[in-house]
């Protein structure tokens, strides 16, 4: 397998780093970096292995396009303004025809349309939030913090931080219209979500209360899903600061993860048959900082940036308990902050 790796570096060092995966031992082999990009902290990969797109995080921010050549390399194909500042996640629409950014400190989410050879044309739509949330240090206004296509590709669901909900955009057949909002606790702080492959679940881990949050719906459109249960992040007896990063569900939908950064260490939760979730303690994971982490798509493997320890560590899973045994070592990475593993 391939491993793409998103940075905070500047534009005029390497900032996407490329490894080979072994998916059989774990294992990660340095094969080359790519400038050129200021900050490119998220990125995303289609799902033919053809394209690969990163955010440029800044306060003009921009996303850029590339090719992936038959060896792994990237190729450019351009970028485009996001009309928002501090562009930090997207996502690519069911059919890859549509790419969504969420643009974090301008409060909005922008749809550029995919070209057929993978770039990007201009912008064809910019939504913007309003409101703000229950901490004025945080939530002084709206800041979507990623964006998601819902099972069915009916619907983009995009945790807003700043205002504490879930607004959901119709884009079936084209359309990039607001469908309505779900609210979740004040001064939670939504960040990222996970779905459930088989169960319709979403997880939402919330930033600044350290909780994740588990809703449920019927039928195809989340929009009207139900709270069912908030968990921790956090063991009991942590006093110190902290703040949740990422949430993903392993492939069997047996367990899930979500980071905690502060505590340092993976939230492990077994998941019970209505997708609730069990929290079966905190891995210790040997790095500062793990904004973003990755799960192999057998299940085998957990990968964990370390984005203040310039290292990524990789986590055999136990089929059993869930729980997280080191098996490898990879330092010298640069602000890591985004994994995205490719077949």
């Amino acid at each position: 397998m391939k491993l793409y790796v998103g940075s905070y570096e500047q534009a005029s060092k390497p900032g996407i780093h490329r490894f080979r995966f072994d998916a059989d031992a774990g294992a990660l082999t340095y094969e080359e970096g790519i400038a050129g990009v200021e900050r490119p902290s998220f990125l995303i990969v289609n799902r033919a292995g053809t394209a690969l797109y990163a955010v440029s995080e800044q306060s003009e921010g921009a996303v850029h396009a590339f090719a992936i050549r038959p060896d792994g390399g990237l190729t450019p194909l351009g970028e485009r303004a996001t009309g928002g500042a501090d562009p930090c996640h997207l996502t690519l629409s069911a059919d890859g025809k549509r790419l969504f950014v969420a643009n974090y400190s301008g409060g909005s989410v922008a749809v550029f349309p995919v070209l057929p050879d993978g770039s990007l044309g201009e912008r064809a739509g910019l939504s913007v939030h309003e409101g703000k949330g229950a901490r004025p240090d945080r939530q002084e206004g709206p800041h979507p913090h990623s964006v998601y296509v819902a099972p069915g590709g009916r619907r983009l669901i995009v945790p807003d931080l700043g205002i504490d909900r879930l607004v959901f955009y119709d884009i079936a057949a084209g359309a990039f219209e607001r469908a309505g909002a779900l609210a979740l606790p004040d001064g939670a702080g939504p960040r990222h979500l996970a779905f459930h492959p088989t169960l319709p679940v979403a997880y939402v881990v919330n930033e600044l209360s350290c909780t994740v949050a588990t809703f449920a719906w019927e039928g195809d459109d989340p929009s009207g899903a139900v709270l069912l249960d908030l968990a921790t992040t956090l063991p009991e007896a942590f006093d110190g600061e902290n703040y949740c990063a990422d949430i993903h569900v392993a492939p069997d939908g047996r367990f899930a993860y979500a980071s905690n950064r502060g505590h340092d260490s993976l939230a492990v939760y077994r998941v019970d048959a209505d997708g609730r979730l069990a929290p079966a303690g905190c891995a210790p994971i040997g790095v500062r900082t793990p904004r973003n982490f990755a799960i192999a798509p057998d299940g085998r493997f957990v990968l964990v940036a370390g984005q203040e320890s310039d290292a990524i560590r990789v986590f055999a899973m136990d089929a059993a308990t869930g729980w997280l045994e080191e098996a490898h070592r990879c330092e010298g990475v640069r602000l890591p902050v985004c994994l995205a593993l490719v077949d």
